[in-house]
């Protein structure tokens, strides 16, 4: 939780994945993670859902605060 303030002073973004199995069509997990721009956080969210939840997913993500 410290870590998100101290992005969130920093000027990062704080984003929510939410990570669907795209077999099953059911949420498998979500987590919470800090990026510098939009493509940043496509880019981490789904490397991070990958390594976490493995193939044949599907990552939403949103932005909860600036």
């Amino acid at each position: 939780m410290r870590r998100q303030r101290e992005n969130h002073q920093e000027g990062r973004t704080i984003c929510r994945a939410t990570v669907t199995d795209t077999i099953g069509h059911e949420q498998v997990g979500r987590f919470t993670f800090s990026a510098d721009s939009e493509e940043e956080a496509q880019v981490r969210g789904w490397r991070v859902a990958g390594s976490r939840f493995g193939s044949d997913i599907h990552v939403r993500i949103e932005r909860i605060s600036r």
